[in-house]
């Protein structure tokens, strides 16, 4: 934590109780910045309280920040170094045979030869991918903690306040080797636990099952879904992890994703979760600690990734959320999941391509349903481009669908020209004017955080207003 303090305002903290209503259904708090944030506690008086975390110890088992060591990239500097003993490479190395390390070497030659001297060297990084940019001041990577107790207390933290403040957000393992996005990093739960006026504080890594594969090889050899897999050496870095894949070298048969998006406390599970993968149950210790459990599948029920941000009504429990998918049809799925765990058929909402849908919003009754402008085309990356394409000629529109629709013949689409909305804050109906009311920050340009632009980004709140009568929408 770059300032060593955590500033708490229970004031704040009861406007995020009163937010779980209908009115006010998205209680995770989200920023700009690729995290989320969540307390569970009881509705509180307005207090407040600084809380300041000590350095990082100076010790073997706590040493100075420094990456895994990994092939560099050739002609780039090396990023600042942030790593404790719990981050080094597990011990045990893969037990690959003769033929497979034979394999590994070559692969991991033609990598660093071809790949990074010849197909990546040549091209500049732009900012959006260059780790110098992505993941450098306040972004740089930091070292997990085992957890911190009786932190120093500037004032008074109320006694009546007991809970778990996390927050999840996305921190490289390992030094990129290529191009590198703010979102590509692995997933770190952090956590500030608050018991009987005192606090403890604890960072740890999200064991994702790609992790674990990267820790024993000692190298990082997945692909990083906006950092690297762009124009012609995006597809050779596919094709490579098809190589690895198909010679028993890495297995993504249990998932690819990284698990550092989206936080949410569903049927007594923490769950921490990124749209390119299942989520992951993270449990919170006793003493203030962080534990992976492992991907969250619900009994065997879903089988496809998750939306960053499912939503859980705090009225009747349950749990809804999106499913997108970048290569096949259906692009879109809807489903729920009931208090108790039990999971509802999808339904496939038709979309002529695959869109990014990283958040949407639910009301008491209905799902908002965002379907906008950037896109994904993967036949781009043949031409040298990126697979994340701003299309100007799309008018984006949301979906209002019932939330117990059987089918996606339910759904009723509205235009909201230039909108493109990466997070929503909430979401409501007023019956007196057949609106649904939706809170969302409108980002321009759309793409500007996946792909270079002249145009500095702005992101606005935004009030939207559907109107179910008239089928128009105005802000």
């Amino acid at each position: 934590m770059a300032s060593n303090s955590i500033s708490i305002s229970t004031a704040s903290n009861k406007m995020i109780h009163q937010s779980m209503t209908h009115k006010n259904s998205n209680n995770l708090i989200n920023s700009n910045r690729p995290n989320s944030i969540k307390i569970l506690q009881k509705p509180i008086r307005s207090a407040s309280a600084a809380l300041h975390c000590p350095p990082a110890p100076q010790s073997p088992s706590f040493g100075p920040v420094t990456y895994i060591d990994a092939p560099s990239r050739p002609g780039r500097s090396k990023q600042p170094k942030n790593l404790n003993q719990r981050n080094k490479p597990v011990t045990t190395k893969p037990n690959w045979n003769h033929v497979q390390q034979m394999a590994a070497t070559a692969l991991d030659t033609i990598e660093d030869i071809f790949i990074s001297n010849v197909l990546e060297k040549s091209q500049p990084l732009p900012k959006t991918t260059d780790p110098a940019v992505q993941i450098a001041g306040n972004f740089a990577p930091v070292s997990e903690q085992p957890p911190k107790h009786n932190l120093p207390v500037t004032g008074r933290i109320p006694p009546f306040i007991n809970g778990v403040y996390v927050r999840n957000g996305a921190n490289p393992h390992m030094e990129p080797s290529a191009g590198h996005h703010l979102f590509d990093g692995d997933g770190m739960v952090h956590a500030v636990s608050i018991q009987n006026g005192k606090a403890s504080y604890a960072c740890r890594f999200t064991e994702t099952v790609r992790l674990r594969q990267e820790q024993a090889i000692g190298r990082p050899v997945f692909p990083k879904a906006i950092g690297e897999l762009h124009g012609h050496s995006g597809i050779a870095r596919l094709l490579l992890f098809g190589a690895r894949s198909l010679c028993g070298l890495v297995d993504p048969s249990h998932g690819t994703g990284v698990a550092n998006a989206g936080l949410i406390y569903f049927n007594n599970r923490l769950l921490a979760m990124s749209e390119d993968d299942l989520p992951y149950h993270v449990h919170v210790t006793p003493t203030g600690d962080l534990e992976t459990v492992g991907r969250h599948d619900f009994n065997g029920q879903l089988s496809t990734a998750m939306i960053a941000h499912p939503k859980v009504d705090p009225v009747s429990k349950e749990m809804f959320s999106l499913s997108y998918d970048v290569i096949k049809k259906p692009y879109l799925k809807y489903f729920h999941i009931s208090p108790e765990g039990n999971k509802s058929p999808d339904v496939e909402i038709p979309l002529n391509e695959p869109t990014m849908i990283h958040d949407f919003a639910i009301t008491e009754n209905y799902v908002i349903v965002p379907d906008q402008q950037v896109v994904f085309r993967l036949h781009e990356m043949f031409q040298g481009k990126s697979p994340m394409v701003l299309d100007k000629k799309k008018i984006s529109r949301f979906g209002v669908l019932p939330k117990y629709a059987l089918d996606a013949t339910e759904i009723r689409w509205i235009d909201v020209p230039d909108c493109f909305c990466f997070h929503f804050w909430n979401a409501w109906e007023e019956p007196d004017s057949e609106e649904i009311v939706v809170i969302g920050s409108c980002m321009t340009p759309a793409d500007s955080i996946f792909n270079e632009s002249e145009q500095s980004l702005k992101s606005v709140l935004t009030e939207i207003r559907l109107n179910l009568r008239t089928g128009k929408s105005n802000r």
